[in-house]
């Protein structure tokens, strides 16, 4: 039918419609880390091998064809999701036609996949892969995942193998140089290949081990690019807690059930969750075994070759990466989802489709446009929420302003707030967020920290407390110092701050320009700062 051929330009045409107010976003939270604080930006020849250096490159190419302008690297961002619900269209249509499911779908897996598809594309938890500029490491990947799968399907059924199976190993190649998520891309080709596509003699699921192979060969170049970033330091340290494996592991299953709520009921959507580890296991116990249940249940399935089964270990395994045993900084973050959405959408379309069929066979009703209507009506809502979201990455005022709204307790998030108001002129409103900050850290971890107990010789973890109290007082006093007679409580913050990072180098700095202006002589200064935390730990030890 010639409407099938319109089928993508209609998940374009939504995809299109759910961002068209993206580009008004600015650079907020690691986009200035990435992008804007970058020096290294400037210099598209001079290439920094990390796991994540083809991206990186991709924003050089901005940097060089517009420099900062945020409508640049959103239009790019935009683009590179767009590709990815073309390929997502694909893999799903071709997928729904195998000779697995006898038929059954042939004369609606166009459209189905074009429901599944657009549904993914406009989800508004996608907006922080998509509207979040630096998330891009998220939906390039996504998108070089998705291409190593549908080549791999292509090779399986084109005359043309060759190609098209070389082309999957070389997307899965690329895809290794985005992020390290896509480290999942092999495991989920194999285990599509043995529940789609393996069968009995040539179809036999070993008859493409050469292909297998290949793929997860590439793997392997991951090894030397994580070598390169921690041999280079490139913010390595930073991303892990100091937590069980099996504690962070139980807490994860709390963040997972958050995600597959968030799937259904995309509300309250934010940028930074802070999400804080517990210790107690019997609070975490529903949530391990819910978790538990589906994901044993997928296994089940997988092995008997059931489609929701590939869905459900899909699901888990691309989240295991960042969900499972590997203890990461920040426990829950929406742009995870990215991929994993696929699953649960494909499910709830192909699912709902086969329910409607059932039911207009078994009592005599015809559905099939009620099916329709609910689409559409939640396909609405999503696009709105989404467009919704769109407008919170409109300033760095507002977007803090909203995490801190959901998240009150999340002290990063107020110290960003801060650092937004104060660049925005509002000076009283900072102080008092910075005050707010040092207030809400509990009241033994505070003492500790003004005690000078705790001391970082290395790199903080950036969600931890005493990182968020070092950053609230050394931020607090440099806008003391353009205060009238700010320099003596500079003086008292910066002292603080030295407690926790004593060898703090930009805030030795920072301390002596302001005792040089107090006519202290320059031998004396280091003996200045030395007596000044002397005092200062004295006095909270009293």
């Amino acid at each position: 039918m010639q409407w099938k051929k319109f089928l993508p330009l209609a998940v374009v045409a939504a995809g299109v419609l759910a961002y068209v107010n993206s580009f008004s976003g600015v650079f907020v939270f690691d986009d200035h880390v990435v992008i804007t604080g970058n020096p290294d930006i400037r210099h598209f020849c001079s290439v920094s091998l990390s796991p994540r250096f083809i991206v990186d490159q991709t924003f050089k190419i901005n940097y060089l064809t517009g420099e900062l302008k945020p409508a640049d690297y959103h239009l790019t961002n935009v683009v590179i999701h767009l590709l990815a619900g073309l390929v997502l269209y694909g893999i799903i249509r071709r997928t729904l036609v195998l000779d697995c499911f006898a038929c059954k779908y042939i004369a609606v897996s166009d459209l189905l996949a074009c429901l599944a598809s657009i549904l993914w594309v406009v989800h508004p938890l996608q907006t922080q892969s998509v509207t979040y500029i630096c998330q891009r490491y998220e939906s390039m990947m996504g998108l070089f995942f998705l291409l190593s799968l549908y080549c791999f399907i292509r090779g399986h059924v084109s005359g043309k193998k060759r190609i098209w199976y070389d082309l999957s190993i070389i997307s899965c190649a690329i895809g290794m140089g985005t992020k390290e998520v896509m480290v999942a891309a092999p495991v989920v080709v194999l285990m599509y290949d043995y529940v789609f596509l393996s069968g009995s003699g040539k179809k036999h699921l070993f008859s493409r081990w050469k292909v297998h192979l290949a793929l997860w060969s590439t793997i392997g170049l991951l090894i030397p690019l994580l070598l390169f970033a921690l041999a280079k330091e490139i913010g390595m340290t930073s991303r892990f807690i100091h937590i069980s494996p099996f504690l962070y592991l139980a807490n994860q299953c709390e963040v997972v059930a958050y995600y597959l709520r968030l799937s259904v009921f995309p509300y309250p959507l934010c940028l930074d969750y802070s999400w804080q580890p517990s210790t107690e296991v019997f609070v975490l116990l529903p949530w391990i075994l819910l978790i538990g249940v589906l994901f044993v249940g997928s296994i089940i399935s997988a092995f008997g070759k059931l489609p929701a089964g590939f869905l459900g270990l899909s699901f888990f395994a691309i989240l295991s990466p960042t969900s499972s045993v590997i203890p990461v900084a920040d426990l829950a973050v929406e742009h995870r989802m990215y991929l994993p959405l696929i699953a649960l959408i494909v499910f709830f379309v192909v699912g709902s489709y086969n329910l409607t069929e059932y039911l207009a066979s078994r009592f005599k009703i015809i559905i099939r446009g009620v099916w329709l209507c609910i689409y559409c009506g939640l396909l609405i809502i999503f696009l709105f929420l989404t467009l919704i979201r769109n407008t919170d990455y409109y300033s760095e005022e507002a977007v803090w302003r909203d995490v801190v709204r959901k998240r009150p307790h999340n002290l990063r998030a107020r110290n960003d707030l801060a650092v937004a108001l104060s660049e925005a002129g509002k000076v009283e409103e900072a102080i008092e967020e910075y005050n707010k900050v040092l207030a809400s850290i509990p009241g033994d971890v505070l003492k500790r920290l003004r005690e000078g107990a705790v001391v970082i010789m290395d790199i903080f973890i950036t969600n931890s407390f005493e990182y968020q109290y070092f950053r609230a007082n050394v931020n607090k006093a440099v806008l003391m110092t353009n205060q009238n007679n700010g320099d003596n409580e500079a003086i008292r913050l910066y002292t603080d701050a030295l407690k926790v990072a004593p060898f703090n180098a930009n805030v030795i700095e920072r301390l002596k320009s302001i005792l040089r202006r107090k006519n202290i002589p320059e031998s004396r200064l280091d003996y200045e700062i030395h007596c000044l935390l002397t005092s200062a730990k004295k006095q909270y030890l009293k």
